[in-house]
């Protein structure tokens, strides 16, 4: 026998209880072969003829067995022990201070599910019988309530056979116990999951056995219900646990009624599941003599605002009209309070609110006045049904406008818009500290141009340039590379720059590609960070060039520097740019120059003796300006890259048909189809499948672009640092050539289909999406894919700011119908059902809500959606679709296109559509 079973016996046989904590801990340092062979000797033992203490030596000595998510009761009947058994369960259980354990104890919780303690409830309750420990009714309540985060338990109406057998003996029943166990329904205790010692123990059976056998009353427990059911800091799940135990303790018609009142108030509940539970309630009891209607019908302002409440509001209407019929007198005032109901999208709720309506018998003024502001949510039939409550005037009140695209020409460059550049030494000063927290692209931009004027100040006013050198070389630091969505990847940039600008051992971009290397071969875990570093200074090649530009005798301008607002450039100090390059003779740098032609406002006015072709930089830009210029491959010399650029600005059609050539290593400027995509299903090794986003080439292929030979858009497609705080960087660098750009978002956010996309990708969503509605343009076929992407992803805000978004390019008559259209049918139309309806008619019941030229969005959307879907393969809630398309007809008054007729002819014979297909009939001529 080893050590620790000798030194246990001893405590044993001479019941040594004190200290018995302190020994077992030290004991658990021993090696893991003595602690094994010494639990398997507990395991073991035989207790029949134990003492208390040696019970309570024992249970002390499995300290190893008892965790957080096991706690196990002690084998020792607590009342017998004395004051010294007692002080040792106490420091076993951390108490000697109690309002300090307690106060740890709440600190250590990490969410409200979480509130746990490895206290066993009869444990404490004795120790507060004695008056060695305060109570505190939370913490009294987490050791009764025990909660297995590993394993939850599910919820049970009704104790085992088992458990009831054992039930009597087990669970405490005296006042104090019962109290305690009141407080599962005033605070959050992750009550749906928990249960009393034993997981077939749940606190949900435990409940509705306490009521069962009339230790609780069912009048006690009905109020704490109500209790919980008002407490807003509970979760929805303690909020559903709690309308569970209400069902199944099956309260009768007149217990309810007793407290109806409190029923009713569920009504103005913020909490849709206790409403619809409220509303069920209450019409069972609606044939009651006592029921209180009255105030039933003051209620209505509760329920008739609320959002995704279409079941619920069908019950109260059904409810509504059993009353309305047994008492007319409650009819005006209904019909006032339920007027606001029409603001409701859900064209069942407005039936049935209409059929309210219809009991009126003779037309109201009040009513009307009531109904007037709701009007132009009402729809067509419902107009039509109370045209004689409402008035002609009132039902002809639909506008509706055809809308037509604009040719979009942009606004040449004015005096007006006129950048002013960094002035003076303080104001660069201030600007090289400033540009590392900003976001405004613009502070960047100044930046870089002016440290080519002022990078003198190195040698002449070092001090005052500390505070930059001190925040750069935090963010550029070595060790990681953190790119956050305050700080991206031209913060850090930035940051490199000034360090090696302030460096006292003057270096390059190539010397620090060098650096990294000797780094990597020397420990391999800076593998992943140098990766990373490659690919920024390739990407970033502007501030390698500004760099290498350090150590000449003059510095040159860079050529992309805006030059007027929304990071344009204008052609006339364009080309005196240039012209400081070519008296140089030096070559512009290849990122500079692609970035140059992307912002080029050519719509401005300008010398077109500059126009020549004396060299390839001459000649890609006479290409670029000049309309009938037809590109020749044979032009090509030593700048690819840029023939690329100009040849993707002058057809922006072809610019991701072009960019795709390349990743393919083919040539990009044979004519090829217009590049497009799929919605698809892929197939896993394993037999999983999932709904893809097929968009041309293979995204898993990504990771091995060798970035130091990608061109300026090849970029696009290995950036994976698209985050909040280089948005407005990326599409200020692209001007007027934002198509790889989609594409770029698309690859990193929607990837791998129609999935809820992660937190990080959500924000920089919203960023694009935010900042496009800021700076709206005409999109081409990547930029509506992105549009469409995120007017029916998963993120309820990122739709609502796309469609503010949608709205702009509709009011700038810059939305292309067809582009538009086509993409929002292929994945509506699509058989695998990619996105559910439901997000579709949420942006149906926007535009059909402003009316105008939004109708006629909606009804080409609509019919584009038709010609394209396949009928043996609708998608759930499809007859939403229908519903709005025969709406909208309402207000046109246009008949349906033959091609549409047949697809609804067939529909005719599935029951979820037929109703709709059965009314738009009227319309087929």
């Amino acid at each position: 026998m080893n050590t620790i079973c000798e030194e246990f016996d001893q405590r044993i046989q001479h019941e040594k209880i004190t200290g018995t904590y302190q020994w077992i801990q030290e004991k658990l340092s021993h090696p893991y072969e003595e602690r094994k062979v010494f639990y398997e000797y507990l395991s073991n033992i035989s207790t029949d003829d134990f003492t208390p203490k040696q019970h309570l030596i024992l249970g002390i000595s499995l300290k190893h067995q008892v965790s957080i998510t096991n706690v196990q009761e002690l084998e020792v009947a607590l009342d017998t022990l004395d004051e010294e058994d007692i002080a040792e369960l106490i420091a076993y259980y951390n108490l000697e201070n109690p309002a300090q354990r307690y106060q740890e104890i709440k600190t250590a919780i990490a969410a409200p599910t979480s509130y746990l303690t490895t206290i066993p409830y009869k444990v404490i309750q004795e120790l507060h019988q004695r008056g060695k420990v305060p109570f505190d009714r939370q913490i009294f309540a987490a050791c009764l309530v025990r909660f297995n985060v590993w394993s939850r338990t599910s919820y049970k109406n009704e104790l085992s056979e088992k458990a009831k057998q054992k039930f009597d003996n087990f669970f405490p029943k005296d006042d104090f116990t019962l109290d305690i166990l009141m407080a599962i329904f005033e605070m959050e205790l992750g009550i749906e999951g928990a249960f009393y010692v034993e997981d077939e123990f749940t606190i949900s059976a435990v409940v509705i056995e306490l009521v069962r056998q009339n230790y609780i009353s069912r009048s006690t427990i009905q109020q704490k219900l109500f209790d919980a059911f008002n407490n807003p800091t509970l979760k929805q799940n303690t909020h559903g646990w709690a309308k569970n135990v209400y069902r199944d303790l099956a309260f009768t018609v007149d217990e309810n009624i007793a407290c109806q009142e409190q029923l009713i108030q569920l009504m103005y509940n913020s909490r849709n599941l206790l409403v619809n539970f409220a509303l069920q309630q209450l019409k069972k009891m609606a044939n009651h003599q006592a029921f209180n209607w009255k105030l039933f019908v003051d209620s209505l302002e509760g329920i008739v605002y609320a959002e995704k409440l279409n079941g619920g509001l069908k019950t109260a209407l059904k409810t509504l009209q059993k009353g309305f019929k047994k008492d007319k007198a409650l009819l005006e005032s209904g019909c006032i309070n339920l007027a606001p109901i029409f603001l409701q999208e859900d064209n069942a709720v407005q039936l049935a609110a209409k059929e309210c309506f219809e009991l009126l018998e003779t037309p109201n003024e009040e009513v009307k006045s009531a109904l007037l502001p709701f009007v132009d949510t009402m729809h067509s039939e419902v107009k039509s049904a109370l045209g004689d409550l409402l008035g002609e005037e009132a039902t002809n009140t639909t506008t509706y406008e055809t809308y037509q695209q604009q040719t979009y020409t942009p606004i040449p460059c004015t005096e007006e818009g006129k950048i002013v550049y960094v002035s003076s030494e303080d104001e660069f000063i201030f600007l090289a500290s400033k540009v590392l927290k900003s976001n405004d692209a613009l502070d960047y931009e100044l930046f870089l141009e002016a440290i080519t004027r002022y990078s003198y100040l190195k040698d002449t006013n070092p001090k005052a340039l500390k505070p930059a050198l001190k925040q750069a070389k935090k963010l550029a630091d070595d060790g990681y590379l953190d790119i956050t969505a305050r700080v991206g990847v031209h913060h850090t940039m930035a940051a490199k720059l000034i360090c090696m600008w302030l460096s006292d051992t003057p270096g390059t971009i190539a010397t620090e590609i060098v650096r990294w290397e000797d780094k990597v071969k020397k420990e391999d875990r800076y593998k992943y960070t140098a990766n990373r570093w490659f690919r920024f200074f390739y990407q970033f090649k502007r501030v390698g060039y500004i760099i290498h530009q350090f150590s000449q005798k003059e510095m040159l301008p860079l050529l992309s520097t805006p030059t007027h607002h929304n990071f344009e450039i204008a052609p006339t100090l364009f080309f005196k740019r240039l012209q400081q390059y070519q008296v140089a003779k030096q070559t512009p740098d290849e990122v500079d120059f692609c970035m140059a032609l992307c912002r080029l406002n050519r719509w401005a006015s300008f010398d077109k003796g500059n126009l020549n072709t004396t060299t390839e930089h001459n000649t890609i830009i006479h290409y670029l300006f000049t309309p009938e210029a037809t590109f020749d491959p044979k032009q090509i010399k030593n700048f690819p890259t840029l023939w690329l650029t100009a040849y993707m600005l002058k057809n922006p059609e072809k610019a991701v048909t072009s960019l795709f050539k390349i990743y393919n290593n083919e040539d990009w400027w044979v004519a090829s189809p217009t590049w497009n995509w799929e919605v698809n299903k892929r197939h896993s090794d394993r037999g999983h499948s999932w709904t893809n986003l097929d968009i041309g080439f293979d995204q898993e292929k990504i990771s091995d672009i060798d970035s130091s030979k990608n061109s300026y858009f090849e970029h696009h497609l290995s950036n994976s640092e698209f985050i909040i705080a280089d948005v407005a960087h990326w599409f200020s660098r692209d001007g007027f050539l934002q198509e790889p750009l989609y594409l770029n978002i698309i690859l990193r956010a929607y990837s791998w289909g129609f999935y809820d996309p992660e937190a990080s990708e959500s924000k920089s969503i919203l960023e694009v999406v935010k900042y496009n509605a800021q700076h709206p343009t005409p999109l081409a076929r990547a930029g509506y894919l992105f549009l469409t992407l995120s007017l029916l992803c998963s993120n309820k805000a990122i739709r609502a700011a796309t469609f503010d978004w949608l709205s702009l390019l509709i009011e700038n008559n810059y939305l292309d119908m067809d582009e538009f259209t086509t993409a929002v049918a292929k994945i509506v139309a699509s058989k695998e059902h990619p996105i559910p309806i439901p997000r579709l008619i949420e942006q149906f019941d926007r535009l059909a809500s402003i009316q105008g030229v939004y109708a006629d969005v909606l009804y080409k959307t609509i019919e584009t959606c038709l010609i394209e879907i396949n009928v043996d393969h609708l998608p759930k809630s499809f007859s939403k679709v229908l519903h709005h398309y025969y709406e909208v007809l309402q207000i046109i008054q246009q008949s349906i296109p033959l091609n549409i007729v047949k697809k609804l002819e067939q529909m005719q014979q599935i029951n979820a559509v037929k109703k709709e297909v059965k009314k738009l009939g009227k319309f087929v001529s």
